[in-house]
Formats: structure tokens, C-alpha cells, sequence
């Protein structure tokens, strides 16, 4: 490698020691967050199941543990993605991130991945069919490898950052539920379960804690209020935490106020500025980069060019291919970047129904169809409620999402970098990766909310 490439390549950022652990990383307990030294970002997928008929009555009981979720002692890094996770990005960034022009929007695909594969385990006949071919395995066993594969694929638990999915499952202790399936999300999906009476306040308030618990608070304002319906039957729980810190923290000195061109008119927004050398990727209608973490982790930010919109871009061919494998990229360029980047703080709260209809999982949330025989030997269970909610922030010394990126290039000749000036004051699309995953995907028309 020539000296030249050797600097660039330092500069999307150095591979973090606890990439060189070798045996893996000891899972540790959460310590509390302190939103002025880092960024975050968290996600949730609540799904819920109801039952319209009426089951049979037991005494009231508060919440409660049936079995906490147990860790592994160590994990070990893995490299390899599952073949269908390309597809479910594919198909499933568009769905979540298009619409409306003009709203923020903040989709977590491993999150719903992750909730859609515990679903699975629920389910039987084409129900499970029509889940297992969203996400691209042919079958249960296949799909459990593949969410181990992406749990430990995006794991991150050091004081260099957080990435830390959870899941539990919520029943009703007035249903007759089997038990094989909470002990396979307990064994598969490291899903801690515990079990309830659905309508009773305590248990709606032990439902909020434990996902304030596992993103941080970060969401809430979004979960205060959730109450479960009394005819539930069980309520599956995914979440995502993160928190990272650049390896080239913005000096603060350099950030200042700037407009920031929204469409629904000019807002005041507090740019952060920095000028260095760097890969950038072109694309046939963006140009974007990426800012790397102190971790295995990096984001990318694209810049629609003039007249296209981040929500055109989110089923663009080019974004999805640079997101997921950004070292196959054909629009890499050596450059000079001057950059004008605003803090932003944006969430999203998203009914997944219509997207999952659009999406070709259909029966599960049709009273006739849906078939829960793994899960009860009712026959009037369906999906009644599937919501998302995310949140990303960023500011001079950190930002929410993971994933470290190592540019290699091999420069033949005189190298000179080309200026590039990205001035993000306008609409435009991010991407956060841990391990080559996108944890979070989102488009950003405003920053100030």
C-alpha cells in the first residue's frame, strides 16, 4: 500500500482494540447514558396479538419474571451476514422510510428483523411462510441462524460504544398459551418472558419500564401511555440501544448557526464544520460520505443532488448497495471535503401494519387467516398492532448508530485529492452500520423538530 492510500485509508477511521478481542466481548450491564457526551439512538417494535374471544379467567396477578433472558458469557464477532437480509433491506427501507415528503423518518431494518423472526416462531402454515419469505429463509431453522448471526453480528458492548438488542415476550396469564414457543425466543432469540394480566395498569407500567430500561429512555414519550388490550393473548418486544463517539470528534469552536434550506420553508440550524481528507462515493444522484466511530462502526451521510428527494433515494439501487457493502462501490473518489454537517435530534413513530400488507405479510393480520397454532389452540388470533418507534441524534462528539469502515485505496500516479464541498442544508438521507449492518436508516428533512 503507497503511503498516500495508507493515509487515507486512516482516515475513515482505525479499527478499534476491541475489534482484536479475539474471543469475544464479555456482555456488561447498561450504565446510564449521559445525553451531553454522547450521542444515541434506540428503536422498538412492539407487535401485539389479540384475541377476540374471551379467555377464561384467572385471579389478578401483577407482573412478573417467568424467565429472564440469559447472555452468552462471551460473543464472538462473526463476519458472515444472512444471504436474505440483502432482500428484506431491499425490500423493506422503501416501504419505511418513502411517503410523505417533508416528515423526519427514522426505520431501524434490524430491529424489525429481529421482531419479525421471533413472529415466525408464533405462527404455522402460510402465516409463517408468507414472514419467512420477507425475510429471506426458507425455513424456521434457518431463520434462527440467521437472527444469531445478526445479534452477534451487530453486538457492541465496550466503553468505546453500545449496540444492544433485546427482546422479551409478554402474555397474558388469562390465556391458554403453549409453552414451547416462549422457551425457544428464550433459547433462540434471548427473549426474556413474563406474563400478566392484560388491562392491568401495573402490567401496562412493567411493559413501558422494561423498554425505557433497554433504549435508555431515549423513547419515553413515545411508549408513555401504551396500555395492552384486555383480549390480548401476548405481545412480543424488540429493541435497539446505541451510543458511539467519533474518532474525530467536530471541534465545537467550528459550529455555527447556518439556514438549513426544509421544504416546508428555511430553518436556523447549528452547523458542525470540518475540512479533511477522505473517501467519498459518488452516486448517478447523490454524493456521500462517511464519518466513522471510535468502535467497528461508521455513518454515511447522502447528499441528494439538486432536484431529487431523500425519499426518492431510500429505494435507490445505489444507496442500498453502498450501505451494505461500501467497499464494492464503483463511485469511490480520493477527496478534499469541506463539510457543513447540522446537529440533529429526530425520531419517528411508524404503524408498520400497511407497510407489513405492502410488504406481502398479509395473513397474520387477517382474523380468517392467521394461523397462531404454535403459540394457542384459539382460533381467532391475529396481529392487531405492529408499531416502531426510533430516535437519532448527533452532535460534535458523537452520533447514534455503528459500524467501522476501512477504505483500502491503492492511488496509481500523482495523487491528488479532489475538492468536494457537502453542504447538508437541505434534505438528505443517513445510514448508521455496525459490522456492516444498518442498524438505523432515516431521512433527515428538518433538524429542528
Amino acid at each position: 500500500m503507497s503511503e498516500k492510500s495508507e493515509k487515507l485509508y486512516r482516515a475513515i477511521g482505525e479499527i478499534g482494540e476491541d475489534l482484536a478481542l479475539g474471543a469475544g466481548e464479555e456482555p456488561a450491564r447498561k450504565r446510564k447514558a449521559s445525553w451531553k457526551r454522547y450521542a444515541a439512538s434506540a428503536a422498538a417494535v412492539l407487535v401485539g396479538v389479540t384475541a377476540v374471544v374471551w379467555a377464561f379467567a384467572k385471579s389478578a396477578t401483577p407482573a412478573y419474571a417467568v424467565a429472564e433472558a440469559v447472555y452468552p458469557a462471551s460473543v464472538e464477532r462473526v463476519t458472515e451476514t444472512p444471504a436474505g437480509l440483502f432482500g428484506f433491506l431491499e425490500k423493506s427501507i422503501p416501504v419505511f422510510l418513502g411517503g410523505e415528503a417533508g416528515k423526519n423518518r427514522v426505520y431501524s431494518p434490524v430491529n424489525l428483523y429481529v421482531a419479525l423472526g421471533m413472529l415466525a416462531e408464533c405462527t404455522d402454515g402460510e402465516s409463517r411462510e408468507q414472514i419467512l419469505s420477507l425475510l429471506g429463509e426458507g425455513n424456521l431453522e434457518a431463520q434462527r441462524t440467521a437472527v444469531t448471526m445478526v445479534w452477534k453480528k451487530a453486538f457492541r458492548d465496550s466503553d468505546r460504544g453500545k449496540c444492544l438488542l433485546a427482546n422479551s415476550l409478554w402474555m397474558n396469564d388469562a390465556a391458554d398459551l403453549k409453552r414451547d414457543v416462549p422457551e425457544r425466543l428464550a433459547a433462540d432469540y434471548f427473549a426474556s418472558t413474563y406474563s400478566g394480566r392484560m388491562g392491568d395498569e401495573k402490567y401496562d407500567r412493567a411493559f413501558a419500564d422494561w423498554i425505557n430500561r433497554q433504549t435508555e429512555n431515549l423513547l419515553a414519550e413515545h411508549i408513555e401511555g401504551h396500555a395492552f388490550d384486555p383480549r390480548g393473548v401476548m405481545t412480543l418486544a424488540s429493541t435497539v440501544y446505541f451510543r458511539g463517539r467519533w474518532t474525530d470528534e467536530f471541534q465545537k469552536e467550528n459550529t455555527a448557526p447556518g439556514v438549513f434550506h426544509a421544504q416546508d420553508g428555511d430553518v436556523t440550524a447549528d452547523f458542525m464544520h470540518d475540512t479533511f481528507t477522505s473517501v467519498a462515493f459518488r452516486g448517478e444522484r447523490f454524493t456521500a460520505f462517511a464519518r466513522s466511530f471510535t468502535m467497528n462502526a461508521q455513518m454515511f451521510f447522502l447528499l441528494p443532488d439538486e432536484g431529487v428527494t431523500p425519499e426518492e433515494l431510500a429505494g435507490d439501487p445505489e444507496f442500498l448497495a453502498l450501505i451494505a457493502d461500501w467497499m464494492s462501490f464503483d463511485g469511490q473518489i480520493e477527496a478534499r471535503i469541506e463539510l457543513a454537517l447540522p446537529k440533529f435530534d429526530v425520531s419517528s413513530d411508524t404503524d408498520l401494519m400497511d407497510g407489513l400488507q405492502t410488504l406481502g405479510v398479509t395473513d397474520v393480520l387477517d382474523e380468517a387467516a392467521a394461523d397462531f397454532s404454535p403459540l394457542t389452540e384459539a382460533t381467532t388470533v391475529y396481529l392487531t398492532r405492529a408499531e416502531h418507534a426510533a430516535r437519532v441524534a448527533i452532535d460534535e462528539e458523537g452520533c447514534t448508530a455503528a459500524s467501522y469502515v476501512f477504505l483500502e485505496m491503492d492511488g496509481a500516479g500523482d495523487w491528488e485529492p479532489e475538492p468536494i464541498t457537502l453542504t447538508f442544508d437541505r434534505p438528505f438521507l443517513f445510514a448508521v452500520t455496525e459490522g456492516g449492518l444498518p442498524v438505523f436508516v432515516g431521512i433527515v428533512n428538518t433538524p429542528a423538530e
